[in-house]
């Protein structure tokens, strides 16, 4: 699915070996669960890459983004009358406490404070000091935990902790690093100070034990953030 989603989805090479792994899932699904487990839905894993070689990454054609949204309308609601007013309001309030700030003439990004908390909104990709909202990669293949957002001279740039060690994924059925998937451990106890159009990549943390050392496995949470 992380090869699907990405910008390499339509790749022959890449579209095929995706196919197959979720052809081989599919199989192990018949072998764990039983037949009864083959239903339509687990079937339909296996036609995936052919819509993705046709329409590229399955992000084209998903309705998560409808969905997700339908759920923070929903909460927005604080009483069964007059809904759309609700709503009106809510998004107004949340519009008021979001600044923007320029990084280039084509970018735009929110700088947003809710709570005694900042982040900033940035083509979609929200960059947070909040625990499990704040890991990235850097363009020189850093992955840092980010502690706080400042500003300097109008532009923005991200303080941190970055991991000292990367590697590839054992058990892999290719170089995880191919598809920006690491393990990591070694969280540095420097602060380390990145511009804001550094962040490549936002990332989910899996905590891991090996060798008696915490190890997180890193995986890709978005598309690379464009500038």
């Amino acid at each position: 699915m992380t090869i699907l989603v990405s910008e390499s989805a339509t790749h022959p090479d890449w579209n095929k070996f995706a196919g197959e792994l979720l052809l081989e899932f599919v199989k192990q699904m018949q072998v764990l669960y039983g037949r009864q487990f083959l239903v339509y839905n687990v079937h339909s894993l296996i036609h995936l890459h052919c819509d993705a070689k046709n329409f590229g990454s399955l992000d084209n054609v998903s309705a998560f983004p409808f969905e997700n949204y339908m759920q923070s309308l929903k909460r927005m609601l604080r009483a069964k009358n007059a809904p759309l007013q609700q709503v009106i309001g809510r998004v107004l309030e949340k519009e008021s406490e979001e600044s923007t700030l320029t990084i280039n003439p084509s970018t735009e990004c929110k700088l947003i404070e809710q709570c005694g908390r900042v982040s900033v909104l940035c083509n979609g990709i929200k960059v947070s000091n909040s625990r499990g909202d704040n890991c990235f990669r850097t363009m020189n293949g850093r992955v840092i935990l980010i502690n706080d957002i400042i500003t300097r001279s109008k532009k923005l740039f991200v303080k941190g902790h970055e991991f000292e060690s990367t590697e590839d994924l054992p058990d892999f059925p290719c170089p995880s690093s191919k598809l920006d998937i690491f393990a990591v451990k070694n969280l540095s106890k420097e602060i380390c100070t990145v511009r804001l159009d550094e962040l490549i990549t936002k990332c989910v943390l899996l905590p891991v034990d090996a060798e008696e050392h915490l190890t997180y496995y890193c995986f890709p949470y978005s598309h690379k953030m464009k500038f």
